[in-house]
């Protein structure tokens, strides 16, 4: 699956190397305790649902039962920490509002760009706004997608905003110490290869271009 968002992980987990992580997400499939155990510092609190859950019902499921179990067992946690703005920015804004907790959203979703926008529907752009609205802060993994979330939404231009880039675990990767020489010149593009979110054709077509004026260079694409 494309969308498992195993950086928003890395991102919680370097958090919570100065914190106590409290990950609050819903599931529809059995959720594997066992392999996330070993994750120090973050607590995972599954909310198991059917995929038909009525949005109703899964507010209740949020605000009404999982969120004040944690309060209960754990106290009232000190920042509200979302990742992207739909489909549950309108419970973390509500529970923001009630708890009197710092909202903070991360955003990855390119839906801001104008040849995505016109996809969503009014009432998610009323429940978006509503989101920002609420939010103490804005995180985003490029200032290009931070530019686009303030074109679409002027207000957001007055709430603190950080850039910080997808994560990965410096444990395993590494920049290297040898510097490899090729006999071409190596440009490599990893993705989903989503063309609204990646802009896949104007890549291909830009390489194409430039292959018509030279030929010292290879493409990857993963």
């Amino acid at each position: 699956r494309p969308h498992l968002g195993n950086f928003i992980l890395r991102q919680i987990e370097a958090a919570g190397a100065h914190t106590t992580a409290i990950v609050l997400h819903h599931i529809n499939d059995d959720f594997d305790t066992e392999a996330l155990s070993s994750y120090s510092n973050i607590i995972f609190y599954p909310i198991k649902v059917p995929k038909d859950i009525s949005k109703t019902r899964l507010f209740s499921a949020y605000c009404t039962t999982a969120f004040q179990n944690i309060v209960r067992q754990y106290g009232k946690p000190d920042l509200i920490h979302l990742h992207v703005a739909l489909p549950l920015g309108p419970i973390a804004a509500f529970l923001s509002r009630k708890y009197n907790i710092p909202l903070v959203v991360s955003e990855h979703w390119s839906i801001y760009k104008p040849i995505n926008w016109s996809s969503i529907r009014l009432a998610q752009k009323i429940m978006m706004r509503f989101t920002f609205r609420t939010a103490r802060g804005i995180t985003t993994v490029s200032e290009d997608l931070h530019n686009t979330i303030v074109n679409t939404y002027p207000f957001t231009s007055r709430i603190p905003f950080f850039h910080i880039s997808n994560v990965v675990n410096t444990k395993i990767f590494k920049t290297s110490s040898q510097v490899r020489t090729f006999e071409k010149k190596q440009i490599l593009h990893i993705s989903t290869l989503d063309n609204n979110a990646k802009n896949i054709m104007g890549i291909l077509s830009a390489i194409k271009e430039l292959s018509e004026i030279r030929k010292d260079f290879i493409l990857n694409i993963i």
